[in-house]
């Protein structure tokens, strides 16, 4: 009981539900509404709340800092700073750019435990002091920097601007053409794959995806609207 509390946390997780979509208290929005989610996955609306799907999304939208941060760790464990370095940061690429098709419920326990901020400081202490006792100067400072810029999400935060054109991966609403962001996509492929988990017929799953998009694209270009108008 001890663990599941840990881990899965008991705190009610907050939003905000407004005409641009949910919003949760780190910037995540989420380009459909409370009531879109009722009507789109009702039985997946009775089991959990959207407050705790929207938890679920973003610990996947934060996966890359915890992947970012065992990945550092162990490769500088295995390889010497000059591989170890340009391999991990490949690999928190790879993971940022795959997030949402990894996405669902085989994995979600899993990253639940990586992710975990206790879990994280003790491998982080763990590494870094193993690295100094060694004498291994220079992966002590690599590791350290990894550590860092993987666990303050600033690596994620870069590879947003870069690939999503906003750092919290919110669709852009000064693309020519909105689109869903990479947030709408994980929580849509979360939704999904639950989903198909729970016995939801496959076309009832395909209506469901498609319907959730068209509700994040129309947000999206909702949103377009008033950055255009309070350019005004």
């Amino acid at each position: 009981m001890m663990l599941n509390k840990l881990f899965a946390g008991e705190q009610k997780f907050t939003y905000l539900d407004s005409p641009a979509g949910m919003l949760t208290p780190k910037g995540y929005l989420f380009g459909t509404r409370e009531a879109e989610l009722k009507t789109y996955a009702p039985e997946l609306l009775e089991q959990a709340p959207a407050g705790e799907w929207l938890r679920k999304a973003s610990r996947w939208i934060e996966s890359t800092d915890a992947i970012g941060v065992w990945v550092s760790l162990i490769l500088l464990a295995l390889l010497p700073p000059t591989w170890a370095v340009p391999v991990a940061l490949g690999l928190i690429v790879l993971w940022h750019r795959s997030r949402s098709a990894l996405a669902g419920p085989a994995a979600d326990a899993p990253l639940g435990v990586l992710s975990n901020e206790i879990v994280l400081f003790l491998a982080g202490v763990a590494f870094l002091s193993w690295f100094g006792i060694s004498g291994e100067a220079g992966k002590v400072a690599y590791g350290l920097l990894l550590f860092l810029t993987s666990k303050f999400g600033w690596n994620r935060l870069l590879l947003n601007r870069i690939f999503e054109g906003d750092v919290y991966g919110n669709a852009n609403p000064a693309a020519e053409l909105p689109k869903a962001g990479s947030n709408d996509r994980i929580l849509n492929m979360l939704l999904v794959r639950f989903a198909l988990k729970q016995g939801v017929t496959l076309a009832s799953v395909e209506t469901m995806e498609r319907d959730l998009m068209q509700a994040m694209e129309k947000s999206a270009v909702q949103r377009k609207k008033w950055a255009f108008r309070s350019k005004k």
